[in-house]
């Protein structure tokens, strides 16, 4: 079965056999091809003698035209798409990966003029009490300084020097001071020393 439909830029078809719909792209007489690509994206080339071939009808612009063809500027279309459907709002967010930390780079860790340092990932207490690489974090206290939880009772605080910018750490047990070190060069230096201290009890 031959057509008698002459291929247009810019025009829709539909095949009357499967009920896909395509959209012809670009025709190039001289070397004998007729580019389209249908509603899903797909692109094909055809010869005048294979378009002939085709069972095709004329087709009306689609009413999301949009979803398989290669527009990537709003401009391009003079309104704003979107490809993200209501049910893709109600999805759950996915949890977010937090790094190990071999995976932390120290260029990386924040600290700004106001002394403020981010949340970061340092250790986690195993079941002999000893500090790795896992979940413990930096919490901010009201008066600049820095608290991080261990186990059983056990924390860290380090503060910065503001006159010579060191740090120190102090290691308590329910409250008691049991260990104290200063003059780091940074925070991670103290934390180092702490978490060196406390897996040797």
């Amino acid at each position: 079965m031959s057509n008698e439909l002459d291929p247009r830029v810019d025009q829709w078809y539909r095949h009357t056999d499967k009920g896909q719909q395509f959209y012809v792209t670009a025709i190039d007489r001289k070397n004998d091809g007729i580019e389209v690509q249908h509603f899903d994206g797909d692109l094909e080339e055809f010869s005048f003698m294979e378009w002939q071939g085709l069972d095709i009808e004329l087709s009306e612009e689609p009413d999301n035209w949009s979803g398989g063809l290669d527009i990537s500027n709003v401009e391009d279309l003079g309104t704003e798409i979107t490809d993200t459907s209501d049910a893709d709002w109600e999805e759950p967010l996915q949890e977010i990966h937090r790094p190990d930390r071999e995976e932390i780079d120290e260029d990386n860790i924040q600290d700004n003029s106001e002394g403020y340092m981010a949340e970061e990932t340092i250790g986690k207490a195993d079941e002999a009490g000893a500090l790795s690489a896992g979940t413990s974090t930096l919490i901010e206290q009201p008066n600049g300084i820095f608290r991080e939880m261990l186990n059983g009772g056990w924390y860290v605080e380090y503060s910065e020097d503001p006159d010579t910018g060191l740090w120190q750490a102090n290691v308590f047990k329910n409250d008691v001071a049991e260990w104290k070190n200063t003059d780091f060069e940074s925070v991670e230096e103290a934390r180092q020393a702490a978490a060196e201290f406390y897996e040797q009890l």
